[in-house]
Parts: C-alpha cells; sequence; structure tokens
C-alpha cells in the first residue's frame, strides 16, 4: 500500500491479524444436551470457577491467552455457544436459550454458583444469567454489550 507521498506502508493492519489462538489441553470436556442443541464446554485448573462467554460469530478459542493464565488461580469453564465453534444447534437461537445452555453446563458440573465473564453477545448472556438466575452468579465482568429488551427465539 502507498502513501500520498509514495512511501510504501505494508500490509494494511486488519490483513495481517494473529491466527485465533488454541485453548491449552483440558483436565475435561464434552458436551451437555440443552434444550434441543449440544453445548460443547471444556474446564481447566481449580478452584473458583470463572464461566468464560465468548461474543457472536467466535467461538471459545478466542480465551486461549487468558485461559492458561486464570486457570493457574481459578477453574476456568469456557463454553461454545449454541450454533458456534463445536456445539450445535436446532435452528433456534436467543439470549433466553443461551442462558438456559449455561445453565445446563453449570447443572452437568455441578457449579452450584460462577464468575462470569463474557464479550459481545457472552456478555448480553452473563447479564440476562445474572437477571433470571442471581442465585448462579458470583460476579460479572460484560464487555462490549449492547441493550437488550425482550426477543422471540430466531
Amino acid at each position: 500500500m502507498t502513501g500520498m507521498l509514495g512511501v510504501s506502508f505494508g500490509e494494511p493492519k486488519w490483513q495481517t491479524l494473529p491466527d485465533t489462538p488454541a485453548l491449552p489441553a483440558a483436565t475435561q470436556n464434552g458436551f451437555v444436551p440443552v434444550s434441543g442443541a449440544e453445548i460443547w464446554y471444556s474446564v481447566y485448573g481449580t478452584g473458583e470457577p470463572i464461566i468464560m462467554l465468548h461474543g457472536g460469530l467466535a467461538n471459545s478459542d478466542y480465551w486461549g491467552r487468558q485461559v492458561p493464565e486464570l486457570a493457574k488461580f481459578y477453574q476456568v469453564i469456557v463454553l461454545d455457544s449454541r450454533g458456534h465453534g463445536r456445539s450445535t444447534w436446532d435452528n433456534l437461537v436467543g439470549y433466553d436459550l443461551m442462558v438456559s445452555d449455561v445453565v445446563g453446563v453449570m447443572e452437568q458440573l455441578n457449579i452450584p454458583r460462577s464468575a462470569i465473564v463474557g464479550w459481545s453477545d457472552g456478555a448480553i448472556t452473563g447479564l440476562k444469567l445474572a437477571m433470571l438466575h442471581p442465585e448462579r452468579v458470583s460476579g460479572d465482568s460484560p464487555s462490549g454489550q449492547t441493550a437488550t429488551r425482550p426477543e422471540p427465539s430466531i
């Protein structure tokens, strides 16, 4: 790419982003059937639980740099939202369904309460989980969420 003064700037930054990181080796992973979908999850480390929820059109691999560090001190659980990554879906998606997916994974892993970390759709899911099931959330760290309103599953 050449600028106005004829100086070459190389590849635009958006074309040179690093590859999505891989998750480390898990202590446990599997699938949980919830409301017509198979929700994939993976567990790392020991201690107080933290559930990490990715944004839309992503998957849990995007947490690949954070998981190893957090797993030194906490039990870290990642899951792929319905229809994303390794999780299946039944052509229905919505935040209420994604909340039920998180609760289903929590029940499968015998986690009564957890801190929640999420970005974008994961942040909205975490906030809705806190609103609908406050007894399940020990802390919430949303990032990049949008305003939500009641909506049908689509």
